[in-house]
């Protein structure tokens, strides 16, 4: 007989998703917690309550786990695939992830020595190729010059990383770095979708991954402009997948939370973050499988949240979110 709770925790996991270890045991923790069968607290998953483990290891038999053929993979989104904000954080891991695909790679970053250093330990690794392209997505040339890099690649897949955030109030920045911020998070982004999605619609394959946030869900103050232009990431996407579906091409927006990388104090704010990997697994296991990924549990309720409560609350909810640090 199953126990209640895993029952229902089943239920309440969203139809066709995929899941790694790390939100199977914060769902058992989560019904671990209501049903008052052993988590007394707050505690984490990791402190080792036995009914959670207990839990997560019958669950994990009922539900899909994030996995991906390599063979079918490159076959479909291979040989090469570009990568944007690659040195560091999000960017860096989908190197690594596809890396280990077996797709070789056109890295794209303002850090050359990082890039390289990226460059010697993926090849060491994986045995594949790597290109490094140094810029700056900020100016426009940038693409141009990407474009150019890449002219004579068999490319299959585009992944747009690069992207930051300004924290505070919104007439209190330097307009230079507003505008910034909409060149790398929106304009570029799509002057390479655009590039690169035609050349996936003529060879009738492809994919793109479209980094948007779940700041895309609702309006934050202090994060203003920042989710806004993670708004138009998402519909972008969204609207692409639709269009571009019908010529074999698949796309995806990837709406990550707060992630352990460096965008937070890039940004200059602090939070807790999810750790990187399961994000980009999930994003690679739902690409040309759905249309939006969101990992982890809160954020998949942040997702919904603004649509069950009048406008007005959300945007107060949303100025609990973020903080600026404190110097």
């Amino acid at each position: 007989m199953v126990d209640a709770s895993i029952s229902t925790l089943t239920f309440l996991l969203p139809t066709g998703d995929i899941y790694d270890e790390e939100e199977i045991h914060q769902y058992c923790h989560l019904g671990c917690r209501i049903g008052g069968r052993g988590c007394i607290g707050h505690h984490p998953w990791r402190a080792g309550c036995p009914v959670c483990h207990q839990d997560a290891r019958r669950l994990k038999k009922n539900i899909p786990m994030a996995s991906r053929n390599s063979a079918e993979f490159k076959s479909r989104y291979g040989p090469w695939a570009v990568v944007t904000g690659a040195s560091s954080g999000i960017g860096a891991e989908f190197s690594r992830q596809l890396a280990a695909l077996g797709l070789n790679l056109v890295l794209v970053a303002r850090r050359q020595e990082r890039l390289a250093r990226s460059k010697l330990e993926l090849e060491a690794q994986h045995n594949i190729q790597v290109l490094t392209v140094a810029c700056d997505l900020q100016h426009t040339e940038a693409v141009a010059e990407l474009a150019a890099a890449t002219a004579g690649l068999d490319l299959g897949l585009l992944v747009n990383c690069a992207g930051f955030a300004v924290t505070g109030e919104f007439t209190q920045h330097r307009i230079e770095d507003e505008v910034s911020l909409l060149h790398v998070d929106c304009r570029a982004l799509m002057m390479l979708s655009h590039h690169f999605g035609k050349k996936f619609v003529a060879r009738r394959r492809g994919g793109i991954i479209n980094v948007a946030s779940a700041a895309s869900f609702m309006p934050l103050p202090y994060w203003a402009h920042y989710s806004a232009a993670k708004a138009y990431v998402l519909q972008l996407s969204e609207g692409l997948w639709f269009e571009m579906k019908k010529h074999g091409v698949d796309v995806l927006a990837l709406c990550p939370g707060s992630t352990q990388t460096e965008f937070a104090q890039v940004a200059g704010t602090s939070m807790e973050g999810m750790d990187v990997k399961p994000v980009v697994s999930q994003a690679i296991e739902g690409l040309g499988r759905k249309i939006r990924v969101t990992p982890g549990l809160g954020n998949r309720v942040a997702a919904i949240i603004p649509r069950l409560i009048p406008r007005r609350l959300s945007i107060l909810l949303g100025s609990q979110v973020v903080r600026p640090a404190r110097s």
